[in-house]
């Protein structure tokens, strides 16, 4: 049997868009770049690149992250 973890980087992170305000990513291994207009998470063998305006970030949980401001767009980068 094999644990979460062994496969952790290859398996898609689950986004959920609450709004334009407002995304929550679940399956992050944390933050790689953080900026007022800009906010780049790490999750594995991906990177999800958030642009946007007055962005803030919060970390309920070690592998969730939840992203406000004025989201603009994201997009999926392959590592």
């Amino acid at each position: 049997e094999y644990s979460k973890e062994e496969f952790s980087d290859y398996l898609l992170p689950h986004i959920i868009f609450n709004s334009s305000k407002e995304a929550t990513v679940e399956g992050s291994k944390g933050v790689l770049e953080y900026k007022p207009d800009v906010v780049r998470v790490n999750c594995g063998s991906y990177i999800l690149k958030f642009k946007g305006a007055d962005l803030s970030v919060k970390a309920p949980t070690p592998d969730e992250i939840s992203i406000s401001g004025e989201i603009v767009s994201f997009e999926f980068i392959t590592c």
